[in-house]
C-alpha cells in the first residue's frame, strides 16, 4: 500500500510539473508571437493596418503606456500639408540622400543650432565621437559644439571615376572658402575631408583605371587637405565588389602612403585616415582583417586609423521598418548581426566605431482595393522619403493639429510615429531618439567599440537632446554600459529564441513526454488497487479528473497545431482550443463521477 501512495504522489507530481510546463510554454508562446513568431512581419501587420484603417474592426486595444493620439482621423488636407512639405532630402532609388528640396528649411540665421550653455565638458581620450558634415547643411558648422566632438569630416570630395578629379567644386566651397577648419581645430577638433565615390560600376571604373587617375586623385586630395591645414581623409567608397577586394587595398594603402609624404613636405604630423564600411557582409571586400594589421615602415604607421560601420540603411522600401534596428526577427540585418560579422573578421576593435543615424523613414501604408468588387483584397507599402531629427519632431511630433499615436518597438529599439487619414491610408515615421540612441551607444561601448558617428551633423538642428546624450555617454570614463540587448532579451526572449532555432528537437522531447505520461498513466490504472484509491473517494475522484482534465488543454492544442497549424510551430492559434478542452473534461468529469467499481473480496 505504501509503494502504491507512492506511485500516486509521483503521478501526481508530474502531473502538476506537465500543467507548470504547459502555462510556461503558454507564457513563452505570447513572448514568441509578440517577438519573434514571424514569416514575414508585414505578413502579420496586415490585420492591424487594416483596422487602424477603419476596414477592419474599429474597436482596437491600445498598447499601455505608449503616446496615443489617434482616436480620430487626420484631415485630406493634413495629408497633402505633409506630402507637399519641401522636405531636406528624399531617398528615391538610390539618389544622394542629401539632396536639397527647399533651402529655405536649412539656411538663415534662425534655422543654426545654438549650443546649450551646459555643454562645457570634452570627448573623453579613450572615447571616439566622429560627426559628418555634409555640404547641403552648408553655415549650420558655426555653432556644432565642437567639444562633444573628437573628428569631423567635411562631406565630401565626390570623386569622378573616370578621372579622379573632383565632380562638385562647387559644393566645396565650405571647405575652401569658409572657417570651418579653422574653427573646429580651434576647438581641438580633428577635421578630415571625406572622398566619396558610390555604386558599383563606379568603383570598378575607377580602381581598375591607369595609375595616373589615382595619381591625379591623391594630388587634388591632399592639395586641398594642406590648403586648409586639415588633419586627414576620410575615405567612403560605398558598394565595393569582391572581385576588388586587392585593388581597394592597393589603394588605400598607396593613399596613405601619398598623403604622409605630403604632409611631410609641410612639417605636418602623419595624417589620420578613416575608412567607411557598409554594415553588411559586403564589408569583407574592404579587406578589414589585412587593412587593420597592416603598418607601413618609414614613419607611415597605421594604414587605417579609424574604421567606421555605417549602421544604418538597414530599411526595405516595402516593408515598414527602422532603418538602424538593433535587433531583427529572422537572423534579418541588425546592428546585433553587423557586429557578428565584424567579429568574425577579427579586426581591431578599439579603433572601429558604429554610425548611427541622425534621420528617420516615413512610409505610406494604403489598402488595395479589387478594382470589380470594390473590396480590400491586400495592403501595400512604400517609402516615401528620409526625413531628418529636427524634421521629425517640428514637422509631426510638435504639431498640434496632426493626431498620431507613438510606439517603441524594443526589438528594433527605434520609434515609430502612426498617422491615419480620411482616405483609409495610413503614414508611418520610423525614427531614433534620445532614449533609443542611448541604448545603441551602450550596445557599441559594451560590443568593445572606441565609440560612434553621427549621420549626419546638422540633422538635429535647434534639438539639444542629442548633445546632451553625447555629453552624458561620452565626456567621462568613469560611465558604466549596460547591454540594451541583455536588458531586452530577458529569460522568456533566449528561451523564445531557443525554441525557435530548435523547434524540431523540442517538438520531439514534448511528443516524447507526452506519450510517456500517457503510457505511464495507462500502466497505474491497470492496476486495481491503484483504481480503488482513486474511486475510494470523491476528492480522489475529483483530484484524478481534475489533472485529466488539464492534461486535455496541452493535447488539444498540440493535435489543432499539428494537423491545422500549416507547420508554422507549436502555438496557441485561439481561445477556442481551451473551451474545447474545459467542456471535454467536464463531460469526462460527469460521466467519471458516475463510474462505480466493485469491491471485491480478495483471498
Amino acid at each position: 500500500m505504501k509503494n502504491i501512495n507512492k506511485h500516486i504522489r509521483y503521478t501526481v507530481l508530474l502531473f502538476f510539473l506537465t500543467f507548470l510546463s504547459c502555462d510556461q510554454l503558454k507564457q513563452v508562446d505570447r513572448v514568441i508571437k509578440k517577438t519573434f513568431s514571424q514569416v514575414n512581419r508585414f505578413e502579420r501587420q496586415k490585420n492591424n493596418y487594416s483596422k487602424r484603417l477603419g476596414l477592419g474592426n474599429k474597436n482596437n486595444d491600445k498598447n499601455s503606456g505608449q503616446v496615443d493620439n489617434s482616436t480620430q482621423f487626420n484631415t485630406i488636407n493634413q495629408k497633402n500639408i505633409i506630402n507637399e512639405h519641401g522636405y531636406i532630402f528624399e531617398i528615391i532609388n538610390g539618389v544622394d540622400p542629401g539632396k536639397v528640396i527647399d533651402n529655405s528649411e536649412i539656411t538663415g540665421p534662425a534655422k543654426v543650432f545654438s549650443v546649450s550653455d551646459s555643454l562645457s565638458n570634452h570627448i573623453a581620450s579613450e572615447f571616439e565621437v566622429f560627426g559628418w558634415h555634409p555640404y547641403w547643411m552648408k553655415s549650420k558648422w558655426k555653432n556644432y559644439p565642437y567639444n562633444l566632438l573628437s573628428t569631423i569630416s567635411y562631406f565630401s570630395y565626390k570623386v569622378d571615376p573616370l578621372t579622379g578629379d573632383n565632380q562638385n567644386p562647387s559644393e566645396l566651397s565650405g571647405w575652401t572658402d569658409s572657417e570651418f577648419v579653422k574653427i573646429a581645430k580651434q576647438n581641438k577638433t580633428r577635421v578630415l575631408l571625406t572622398v566619396s565615390l558610390h555604386g558599383e560600376k563606379n568603383i570598378v571604373t575607377f580602381l581598375d583605371s591607369d595609375p595616373l587617375v589615382w595619381e591625379t586623385l591623391f594630388s587634388k586630395v591632399s592639395e586641398l587637405v594642406l590648403l586648409k591645414d586639415g588633419d586627414g581623409i576620410d575615405i567612403n567608397f560605398e558598394n565595393v565588389p569582391a572581385s576588388q577586394r586587392k585593388n581597394f587595398l592597393k589603394f588605400v594603402k598607396e593613399f596613405k602612403i601619398y598623403l604622409h609624404k605630403e604632409f611631410y613636405k609641410k612639417n605636418k604630423g602623419n595624417p589620420f585616415l578613416s575608412l567607411s564600411l557598409p554594415a553588411s557582409v559586403r564589408m569583407e571586400n574592404y579587406s578589414v582583417k589585412k587593412l587593420s594589421d597592416l603598418v607601413l615602415p618609414e614613419g607611415v604607421g597605421e594604414v587605417v586609423n579609424l574604421f567606421i560601420i555605417m549602421g544604418y540603411d538597414f530599411h526595405l522600401k516595402s516593408v515598414p521598418g527602422a532603418t538602424s534596428p538593433l535587433q531583427s526577427e529572422n537572423n534579418q540585418p541588425s546592428l546585433s548581426n553587423t557586429l557578428k560579422i565584424y567579429d568574425s573578421f577579427g579586426a581591431d576593435k578599439n579603433k572601429t566605431i558604429l554610425a548611427l543615424p541622425y534621420y528617420g523613414l516615413m512610409y505610406n501604408v494604403e489598402p488595395v482595393i479589387d478594382s470589380i468588387s470594390k473590396k480590400e483584397i491586400d495592403i501595400k507599402a512604400t517609402i516615401e522619403r528620409k526625413l531628418t531629427y529636427q524634421e521629425i519632431n517640428d514637422f509631426f511630433i510638435k504639431n498640434p493639429d496632426l493626431k498620431y499615436q507613438i510606439d517603441l518597438d524594443a526589438i528594433s529599439m527605434s520609434k515609430q510615429i502612426s498617422m491615419v487619414f480620411d482616405d483609409n491610408t495610413m503614414k508611418e515615421v520610423f525614427y531614433d531618439d534620445s532614449f533609443t540612441l542611448s541604448k545603441k551607444y551602450a550596445f557599441a561601448m559594451t560590443q568593445g567599440l572606441k565609440g560612434v558617428g553621427l549621420w549626419a551633423l546638422g540633422y538635429d538642428s535647434q534639438r539639444y537632446e542629442l548633445w546632451n546624450l553625447i555629453d552624458e555617454t561620452f565626456s567621462t570614463n568613469d560611465r558604466s554600459y549596460v547591454d540594451p540587448i541583455g536588458e531586452v532579451n530577458g529569460f522568456p526572449i533566449r528561451f523564445a529564441k531557443s525554441l525557435i532555432k530548435d523547434k524540431n528537437i523540442y517538438v520531439v522531447i514534448i511528443i516524447f513526454l507526452l506519450f510517456s505520461v500517457i503510457i505511464a498513466a495507462l500502466i497505474l490504472l491497470n492496476d486495481h488497487k491503484v483504481r480503488e484509491i482513486i474511486t475510494s473517494g470523491k476528492i480522489n475522484s475529483l483530484l484524478f479528473l481534475t489533472i485529466g482534465y488539464i492534461f486535455l488543454i496541452p493535447t488539444i492544442v498540440f493535435i489543432n497545431d499539428l494537423f491545422f497549424a500549416n507547420g508554422y510551430g507549436i502555438y496557441i492559434g485561439s481561445e477556442l482550443n481551451l473551451y474545447i478542452a474545459m467542456f471535454i473534461g467536464a463531460l469526462l468529469f460527469y460521466l467519471g463521477s458516475k463510474i462505480t467499481i466493485r469491491n471485491k473480496d480478495k483471498p
